[in-house]
């Protein structure tokens, strides 16, 4: 019986650190999302082509330093810039151009051409 008791301590312990730290998460990603949001933040929008998995791009952008997020139509990605629009710009390029590919079509290349953002067109 001490046994399960112990057992039963020690799930319940672990439940709560992982609603604590879900709940932590939750709050930083509300955080992130609000503060790019803000009219005072500088960002990017970078419109996915039809073809290319936006998560390819997210995640190439965040191993690289970037805060990104999509708008709710899910077809503009919002590029946090800290050093400002016009410093982050070659350096955001230059990673998105890197992960030109589609995880849709089993990583085959878009051959998409030159990285544009929406301020450029």
């Amino acid at each position: 019986m001490p046994g399960l008791i112990i057992i039963v301590v020690v799930f319940v312990a672990l439940a709560v650190l992982v609603l604590f730290w879900m709940l932590r998460w939750s709050k930083d990603r509300a955080a992130t999302a609000e503060e790019l949001e803000s009219p005072a933040t500088e960002t990017l929008e970078y419109v996915v082509p039809n073809g290319q998995d936006p998560v390819v791009v997210m995640a190439a952008l965040e191993s690289q330093g970037f805060t990104t997020r999509m708008d709710s139509s899910g077809e503009v990605l919002h590029i946090h810039c800290p050093d400002g629009r016009e410093r982050s710009r070659d350096e955001a390029r230059g990673v998105i151009a890197e992960a030109d590919s589609s995880a849709i079509e089993h990583g085959q290349p878009l051959g998409q051409g030159r990285v544009t953002f929406l301020d450029e067109r």
